[in-house]
Formats: structure tokens, C-alpha cells, sequence
């Protein structure tokens, strides 16, 4: 669960717990009670280096090997002692491991995604837009980069407050997810403007789904307003910043000609 990197080999596992399984659930027959630690150090270790179904099955193995040799050693006083510690250890460290996976799961979300909009944010585009440019020049697959911006949206904030301005945010986010595929990317830059990345697609298809969700826009009466899109394919960009810029380009034009209107540049 909080490894990182590559995971290790299934028979270097199965070999690695197997002997730290024998090296110390056997003395236990002459050395006693003190061997059993090693059991609680070795069941924790799991959850740092495996996944967490993996460090559960391990864990299991080494429950039932401690507590056979323990019951088949030790006199059924000091035996049953040893069973009931290793179960309760078990528990406590499996149950511990949940509450951290879902801790990091939460910390991953909150440091990804803009708390308001649930779209991502900057932090993560720098990534993607690297993949994507180089996708397209190992596999010649297209990626389009999309901004759009509400038009005259200080004057939501202005006539409506500031508050119908969030709104209006977060409808215009729903409203790009909605309609564009599960495999595109929502990132919020900041204010009124996000970036959709439309991954492995045709220009033919980008432009029609940008239209599709301006029109979507324009008639929505939560946002009351149209939008401006700018949109650059990768195959016109030699790096992500330039990219952006572009795309930034596309949406400046976009606004010139009149707004509420898409500008595709391939």
C-alpha cells in the first residue's frame, strides 16, 4: 500500500516470507514467547512494501504458521496468549492500513483536484500534456488542448454577485465533463478558465465536440451567458508551455471575431 516504484516479483515474495516465516516461527519450539515478536515486526513490515490485498494474504499465512507452532510448542496457557495477540495485532494493523489508504486517497484528491469545481489542477498538466505530446510523436496519435472562457463574466459577478459567479464556475465544468469522454481531462487554470484536454482524437472530432459543448453552454440558464473556446492541436506545439500559449492564442481570436464561438487551430 505505501510502496512505491515497481512492485516486486510474486516468487521473490512468496521466497522472501517464506524464510522470514521459518527463520522465526521456528524457534519459538526452543527459544519461547520472545520469537512471537518477530511475527508483529514482520506482519507490519507487509503493509510498507505490498499492496494491501497482498499484505493481508501474507499476514494470514504468517497468523496461522505462528499460531501452529505456538500451540504445537508452547504449553495451551502461553499458546493461547500468542493466538489471541497475533488475531488482535492482525486486526489492528489491517484496519489501520484501511484508515491510511483512505487518508492518502484524500490527500491525493485535495492536492489534485480544485476543492470548488472537482476539476483538476495545475499541478497535474504539466504531466499530461508532456504524455500527450509524446504520444503524438511515437504514435502519431493527436491530442487537442481546449480553453474555455465564460463570456463577460465580471458582469455575472457584477449584476448577479459573486456567489452566482462560482456558480456559474462549477456549471461550466460539469457542463465539459458532461459532454466530452471519460478519457478527456478538466483542468481548472484559474478564474472562469478551463482547459479540456481531448486525448487521442481526429481535428474533425475535437471541433465537433467543442461545438456540442458551446451550444451546451450557451443555452444553459444557470451560466446566462456564452462562452469562448480556443483550441490548438499538439501537432502545432514543441512543448507544453507553447501549447498553452497557442491555445491561449486560439482564445484571444476566438474573442476578437465576436466570443461565443470555437477556434480550432490544426
Amino acid at each position: 500500500m505505501f510502496r512505491e516504484g515497481k512492485p516486486l516479483p510474486t516468487w521473490v515474495i512468496v521466497l522472501v516470507t517464506t524464510l522470514l516465516v521459518l527463520a522465526t516461527s521456528i524457534p519459538i519450539a526452543y527459544h519461547g514467547l520472545v520469537s512471537v515478536l518477530w511475527a508483529f515486526t514482520i506482519t507490519t513490515a507487509f503493509y510498507f512494501l505490498l499492496s494491501r490485498q497482498l499484505a493481508f494474504a501474507m499476514s494470514l499465512v504468517v497468523l496461522l504458521c505462528y499460531g501452529g507452532v505456538s500451540i504445537y510448542s508452547l504449553e495451551p496457557y502461553p499458546a493461547i496468549r500468542v493466538l489471541i495477540a497475533l488475531v488482535v495485532n492482525f486486526y489492528l494493523v489491517s484496519l489501520l492500513a484501511r484508515k491510511i489508504q483512505r487518508a492518502q486517497f484524500l490527500l491525493s484528491e485535495l492536492a489534485n483536484k480544485d476543492a470548488m469545481t472537482g476539476a483538476l489542477n495545475r499541478r497535474l498538466l504539466d504531466d499530461y500534456l508532456n504524455e500527450s505530446l509524446g504520444s503524438y510523436e511515437r504514435n502519431a496519435k493527436r491530442s487537442v488542448v481546449a480553453i474555455f472562457d465564460i463570456d463577460f463574466f465580471k458582469k455575472i459577478n457584477d449584476e448577479r454577485g459573486h456567489q452566482a459567479g462560482d456558480v456559474a464556475i462549477v456549471e461550466l465544468v460539469k457542463l465539459i465533463k458532461e459532454n466530452s469522454r471519460k478519457s478527456d481531462m478538466v483542468f481548472r487554470l484559474g478564474g472562469d478558465e478551463m482547459l479540456l484536454l481531448i486525448r487521442d482524437v481526429s481535428i474533425v472530432q475535437a471541433q465537433e465536440m467543442l461545438e456540442r459543448i458551446r451550444a451546451r453552454i450557451e443555452s444553459c440558464d444557470v451560466i446566462g451567458t456564452s462562452s469562448s473556446v480556443g483550441a490548438v492541436c499538439c501537432s502545432l506545439a514543441n512543448s507544453y508551455d507553447n501549447w498553452i500559449n497557442q491555445a491561449d492564442e486560439a482564445l484571444y481570436r476566438a474573442k476578437s471575431l465576436g466570443r461565443n464561438r470555437v477556434v480550432l487551430m490544426s
